[in-house]
């Protein structure tokens, strides 16, 4: 028994001099909420447009319509989740979501579903100067198209909201833009 209680002791202590030698006693990485998030705190509250317009193509004309967008903290302050509310194409429209930013890659992240499409679009970028600017992939009837979606601060109770679009990668065109309120 005295082997046990002296030995014991000293094989955790080699291992652990073991384990750092072959470098695997590293520290941890920086958890809890990044310090970029403070950039788009005043995202958070609630918001409104009465003048999302929105069309399917570059050539067809623009249609007008109301939403509401909820954004809230979540995760302990990690990153926001966006609720997207109106009428779209004369059907409830419904979309949801998360941004956050990625320390390893020093990227925005965002992932984005709704009741329309039903597809999970994933896009990265960067916020400067007051605009975030995302880019992504995403098909729709079997063809795949880049999107870009520009969220500009124009205060801290307004925000310019721009979605454009490309097939082939050169040839952009915005398919939705508004002006949001914070209620």
């Amino acid at each position: 028994m005295k082997h046990f209680r002296i030995g014991v002791p000293c094989m955790l202590a080699c291992l652990w001099l073991a384990s750092a030698a072959f470098g695997l006693a590293q520290e941890m990485p920086p958890s809890g909420a990044p310090e970029q998030m403070k950039e788009i705190a005043f995202m958070v509250g609630h918001w409104k447009t009465d003048n999302m317009q929105y069309r399917m193509a570059a050539d067809t004309e623009w249609e007008t319509t109301s939403m509401t967008m909820q954004v809230e903290s979540i995760l302990d302050g990690c990153a926001h989740h966006s609720s997207l509310k109106g009428r779209l194409l004369g059907t409830d429209f419904h979309g949801i979501a998360t941004i956050s930013y990625n320390r390893e890659t020093g990227k925005w992240q965002s992932s984005w579903i709704d009741n329309y499409s039903a597809t999970q679009v994933l896009s990265q970028g960067e916020f400067k100067e007051g605009t975030m600017s995302l880019t992504g992939k995403n098909s729709q009837m079997g063809q795949e198209y880049w999107i870009k979606e520009i969220t500009k601060k124009v205060s801290d109770r307004e925000i310019e909201w721009r979605l454009d679009s490309t097939y082939d990668g050169q040839n952009w065109y915005t398919v939705m833009k508004a002006t949001y309120r914070k209620q």
